[in-house]
């Protein structure tokens, strides 16, 4: 359960807070202003098409956006998905290689900060840039899931 928790804030919660994020720097970028209405409705609308109806959102849930400190500083929402992802991708490395992916994860992290994230996870075998990265993860999210219901 903990794992269910762990994906399920990590990866869709940040994964919503991310586009929604875009979603602002694309209208800021284009000259528009971001008044209360503007992000009010891009909120609704990648709620919408995310939940498609399944859940009604009162006034309280629609300021869910001035909550969250990271959209005021910092800007790190894709940062938990992408580190849930690469980590997935690691493991399952490790698990199809053995010592050689392992070896690789230990050599990266010595690169610290050495280099930009993508180019350190690619040093692991790790493309992060590569949707295929992400399906993944969330494939392995669904088997967490496909567990849970089993077990009931």
């Amino acid at each position: 359960l903990q794992s269910l928790g762990t994906f399920t804030h990590n990866m869709v919660t940040h994964l919503l807070e991310g586009r929604f994020e875009r979603r602002l720097y694309q209208l800021a970028e284009a000259g528009k202003p971001l008044t209360l209405a503007v992000i009010m409705g891009v909120q609704d609308e990648i709620f919408a098409r995310f939940y498609d109806g399944a859940i009604a959102l009162d006034d309280g849930a629609r300021l869910y956006w001035a909550q969250q400190p990271h959209f005021y500083m910092n800007h790190y929402s894709y940062t938990y998905a992408a580190g849930l992802a690469s980590a997935c991708a690691a493991v399952a490395m490790m698990r199809a290689e053995g010592q050689p992916a392992v070896d690789r994860w230990l050599e990266m992290l010595e690169l610290g900060a050495a280099l930009p994230p993508v180019e350190i996870l690619r040093h692991a075998g790790v493309d992060i840039a590569h949707p295929d990265t992400l399906r993944n993860a969330a494939r392995y999210f669904g088997s967490l899931v496909d567990e849970l219901e089993q077990s009931l």
